[in-house]
């Protein structure tokens, strides 16, 4: 039987062009199928230059019924009355079986909702975001840690993202194991595949012939990502191009600027179809030192059959059976610069194995979600 579900989002996930974008926008995607999914989110976005038309259109063409709150400024889309508001009319219209809190931050509307309607809430953790906070610095590790724990300890269930977070959910907030599930991160297997994207459109456009070619993205408001295009160009790059002096490093992902300037270095900013781009590259690499949950872009180059050089913290939380034929993992700038030349040197044409799609094809995984909205 189908269900009501009101789906509370701090973000615009329109376009869903980052991470936690791309998590909620496919989750919301695939549930629709089987219920019915009332959507509230603020309207500031993230990226000013994309209104993700095509992204709305889709959800609306599946049914999802979705609301948009102003005003459009990223010091209220935590903290807004309109939206609690809006979301406690859609609630008393729409009689909700079940409400999804989308991170942390959604608490503060759902902690105050479920006094008044009495209904379930599943906490979708993307991040342990205290954690992330202590990294990054973007919140009070203090008062996030407070929230966090407050709407994990009143959640009917939580779905996380790896083991790693699943322990540290459970040891730090003193959660039961069973009230903790691990749901995936995933890739669009209709949009990310072997045989979809055209890379030779994209290097034609670049204007790099066959040039070997280094693929990064991330969003670039995000510290752990900015932080990474440094050390791509002082720590990797210089190693990199002393052994392959024509290789080219690829900067995707929207936000700030990219400041360095090198004609071996492309930034391209935020672009519509990602595919092409990772058809276009030999090589993706995530040099990352910081952050939390696990990496989309990794499961998205794994699905066009690209290798990946990273950092333990940049594939923490995807390095396993069905990944590591694909993922080499170095400490040190040095070891990953020549993990890098090696592979442009040597590097094949792996192929995914069809059990990897069955285990990160958001189509699979958010069935994870089902016996628990069964059970209401």
């Amino acid at each position: 039987m189908a269900k009501d579900i009101l789906f509370l989002t701090p973000y615009n996930i329109f376009p869903p062009f980052w991470g936690g974008g791309t998590r909620t926008y496919n989750l919301i995607k695939h549930l629709s199928k089987d219920n019915n999914v009332h959507l509230v989110m603020p309207s500031y976005r993230q990226f000013k230059d994309k209104k993700g038309l095509k992204y709305r259109k889709k959800l609306k063409e599946i049914g999802v019924d979705y609301e948009i709150v102003g005003p459009g400024t990223s010091w209220i889309q935590y903290i807004n009355p309109l939206l609690f508001f809006k979301a406690l009319r859609k609630a008393s219209k729409e009689d909700i079986d079940v409400v999804i809190c989308d991170y942390p931050w959604s608490g503060f509307y759902t902690l105050a909702l479920q006094k008044i309607i009495k209904k379930p809430f599943f906490l979708m953790e993307h991040n342990v975001e205290y954690e992330v906070a202590k990294q990054t610095g973007y919140e009070d590790p203090r008062l996030t840690k407070i929230l966090e724990n407050k709407v994990c300890e009143k959640a009917t269930k939580i779905f996380c993202v790896s083991d790693i977070d699943k322990k540290k959910i459970q040891e730090d907030f003193r959660i039961r194991s069973d009230k903790i599930d691990v749901l995936n991160n995933g890739f669009d297997s209709e949009r990310f595949n072997m045989e979809d994207g055209d890379g030779k459109k994209i290097r034609k456009k670049l204007g790099i012939g066959d040039d070997p070619l280094v693929f990064f993205c991330g969003k670039m408001d995000y510290t752990p990502n900015s932080e990474a295009v440094g050390f791509i160009y002082h720590e990797i790059m210089p190693r990199v191009l002393d052994e392959v002096p024509d290789a080219k490093f690829l900067v995707v992902g929207g936000g700030y600027e990219v400041e360095y300037g090198h004609e071996s270095m492309i930034s391209v900013g935020v672009v519509d179809r990602l595919v092409d781009y990772l058809r276009a590259s030999d090589l993706v690499i995530t040099p990352l030192r910081r952050g939390g949950g696990t990496r989309i872009k990794i499961l998205e180059a794994i699905a066009c059959g690209k290798d990946i050089i990273s950092t333990p913290k940049g594939a923490e939380g995807l390095y396993n059976e069905y990944t590591k034929p694909f993922i080499n993992i170095e400490k040190e700038w040095e070891d990953f610069a020549d993990a890098i030349v090696k592979n442009l040197k040597d590097g094949g044409d792996p192929e995914p194995r069809k059990e990897f799609f069955e285990e990160y094809a958001w189509k699979n995984i958010y069935k994870g979600i089902d016996p628990y909205l069964k059970a209401i």
